[in-house]
């Protein structure tokens, strides 16, 4: 699961080559995690970081190259969409528990402010 390399959880791990190299499969619980992918231009969907439905913590795709968020169903705290004009579906998105962080002239702010989520938006 790719999205493993990108964990900002309350453990503060640095050097995920210890989990890599001791454990053949690396085991987290994305419903109790936050992800920073920030300026992360290698993934184009959610679908290719592992398809977590749920993120329980925060998620961080600012400056990405997303494209989807298909697979992404909830996140917990907030999503930062700051800088993403590539994004052009936010998918079956159903929850953001905190805001949703977005350009005040942007295509991302137009998807969100279209979306059942349009009050969770946060100009920054």
């Amino acid at each position: 699961m790719e999205l493993f390399k990108y964990i900002v959880g309350e453990r503060g791990y640095k050097d995920f080559s210890v989990f890599e190299k001791h454990l053949p499969t690396p085991k987290i619980d994305p419903t109790k995690e936050s992800f920073r992918l920030y300026g992360n231009k290698l993934y184009k969907s959610w679908k290719e970081l592992g398809n977590a439905p749920v993120i329980g913590k925060f998620l961080d795709l600012s400056s990405s190259s997303i494209e989807s968020l298909d697979g992404l169903e909830s996140v917990g705290y907030y999503l930062n969409l700051y800088n993403t004009p590539n994004l052009k579906s936010l998918g079956n998105l159903d929850h953001v528990g905190g805001k949703i962080i977005v350009e005040l002239v942007s295509s991302t702010a137009k998807l969100v402010l279209n979306s059942k989520l349009a009050d969770r938006i946060y100009y920054y």
